[in-house]
């Protein structure tokens, strides 16, 4: 599995999937472990403060299972810098995780999904509210398709607003969210294609179906 970003979101997911069994990471991170992080993302304790971030989930990981990890402490500036994990390594599912550039780089994912035939799981949060969207090339639509049609703008396609900043149970229940998806993915429990859309301060959910019409 590859996973770009081991902040908010992707700290927690990785923690989940390796005590779901998941038995190879990739994981990708430029960053280092600050003090505001420990707010809301679980991977990171006071004493990783100055840390690189990568280095200390591949303690974790191993702290918890055998998966094998590997570790790549570099920000991804371009889509060449992404493809080039594309045609390195092997991975059954890709997931962003990451937040820059904004939504650039889930373009990023989706040109490379389509080119290399690999599912991608794009997820993220806002506020109080949590996104994830599931493409699988041949038989969803593509994530620029989606976008153009439907948009997100102002973080939001609910009415629902809160002008509060993120708190760690909604990084925690979107990190479960999509990993429950990525085990979906993986293993073909649920069989759901769908963008889910959650806020949090009232439950209110949007959902679209993402299928490919034939």
């Amino acid at each position: 599995m590859l996973i770009v970003g081991v902040g908010g979101i992707g700290s927690t997911v990785v923690e989940i999937l390796a005590r779901l069994g998941v038995g190879r990471f990739i994981i990708v991170d430029f960053d280092i472990v600050e003090e505001s992080n420990l707010t809301r993302q679980s991977g990171f304790k006071k004493s990783d403060i100055g840390k690189s971030k990568v280095e200390v989930i591949q303690r974790n990981i191993q702290a918890i299972s055998d998966s094998k990890v590997v570790t790549i402490s570099k920000q991804l500036r371009c889509k060449n810098d992404l493809e080039k994990l594309f045609k390195s390594y092997s991975f059954d599912i890709a997931l962003c995780c990451a937040d820059t550039p904004s939504i650039e780089i889930d373009y990023w994912f989706d040109d490379l999904a389509h080119k290399y035939n690999k599912p991608i799981i794009v997820g993220s949060y806002a506020s109080t509210v949590i996104n994830y969207l599931h493409i699988i090339p041949g038989e969803t639509i593509s994530l620029r398709e989606f976008y153009g049609n439907f948009m997100i703008s102002d973080d939001h396609i609910l009415n629902s607003k809160t002008p509060y900043s993120v708190i760690s149970p909604i990084s925690y229940m979107a990190a479960a969210i999509i990993s429950y998806k990525v085990l979906d993915s993986l293993t073909g429990l649920l069989n759901i294609t769908n963008y889910i859309q959650i806020d949090c301060m009232n439950f209110e959910v949007y959902q679209h179906d993402i299928r490919k019409i034939q």
